[in-house]
């Protein structure tokens, strides 16, 4: 399903028929609340060790990737150098232990992840310091390769924000998501769960601020009457 669709099928229920011109809810506003329950369902089912369904998660095919100098990284190849993307990528989800996010040379082969603490050792082991493996530092993808040979790589991640993909350019140019083509990558099961999620909180938000404005409006006139 496409997320206008998610989106429009939210606004029906809100304005008890469809969306008008006056609507007080933005599309922007109603994406909001989708992507934080999205990424909250996901998360519970990965704490409770269920299985993820492919579905959920995006390919980047070609993630092109660049020679560069990461001043504020220590020296973990002979000449200093990194790969790093070209592009930052989604914030991504989280499991207990590691980020939800698989990274493959061209042929396919899977790449190791660590953390940019652990990679500081690795050039003082026998057995790992001629290794190839990723990182994130300040959301750039970054592989260390002993031959810096890798000029683009596949990734295939679980994002906290599907759409913040449409930012990423695959190695023809093309946006790696289009939210307006491209169907939302969710679950049906968790759609009923996100539209009742959604009206409950809009409805409590919309409550709190007539409960606001009563209380602001009683204050108004106590203080006329003195």
């Amino acid at each position: 399903m496409l997320l206008n669709e998610i989106i429009y099928s939210i606004q029906t229920v809100l304005n008890k028929g469809s969306k008008s011109d006056d609507s007080i809810y933005s599309n922007r506003f109603i994406y909001t609340f989708i992507k934080s329950y999205r990424a909250k369902l996901l998360r519970q089912s990965i704490d409770k060790y269920q299985e993820v369904n492919p579905f959920n998660f995006q390919t980047i095919d070609c993630l092109e990737l660049e020679l560069s100098i990461l001043p504020e990284c220590p020296c973990l190849t002979l000449n200093c150098k990194f790969l790093k993307s070209k592009y930052q990528l989604p914030r991504v989800i989280q499991s207990r232990n590691q980020l939800l996010l698989k990274v493959y040379t061209p042929d396919g082969t899977l790449i190791n992840n660590s953390t940019l603490e652990e990679a500081k050792n690795f050039k003082y082991t026998r057995t790992k310091n001629n290794k190839m493996f990723w990182f994130i530092h300040n959301n750039f993808l970054v592989v260390v390769d002993p031959n810096n040979m890798l000029s683009h790589v596949q990734v295939k991640g679980l994002f906290e924000d599907p759409v913040e993909l449409q930012t990423v350019k695959s190695c023809n140019n093309s946006k790696c998501f289009d939210p307006l083509t491209q169907n939302y990558p969710i679950d049906t099961y968790m759609l009923d769960t996100i539209r009742t999620m959604t009206y409950e909180e809009i409805m409590r938000y919309m409550n709190q601020s007539l409960n606001d404005l009563t209380n602001d409006s009683q204050g108004i006139v106590l203080n006329q009457k003195e």
